[in-house]
């Protein structure tokens, strides 16, 4: 089975907690599209529809924290991005 989240991730304050609950009820995919920043700048409080923009190291290293086994992230455009994360 595969999860898909596409575009939440920079709406809540908490996407750790969140990216844990993906991993925890899927079988084994989950497909995760967010935008992000590729700098290494911390992360931001940004527009307010938006709970934060998480840069692309600190994102990768909480995928690894939560439980990915592997991922491969895809840009989409210069701020997009799709991860296909293995449980």
């Amino acid at each position: 089975d595969i999860v898909l989240c596409v575009d939440v991730l920079e709406h809540v304050a908490n996407y750790e907690k969140i990216i844990k609950e993906l991993l925890r009820v899927s079988k084994r995919y989950v497909i995760i599209h967010t935008h992000i920043t590729p700098s290494m700048m911390k992360v931001i409080k940004p527009k307010p529809f938006y709970s934060i923009i998480y840069n692309i190291i600190d994102f990768e290293k909480t995928l690894k924290k939560e439980g990915a086994k592997r991922f491969k992230g895809f840009w989409i455009n210069n701020k997009d991005r799709t991860y296909l994360i293995e449980k």
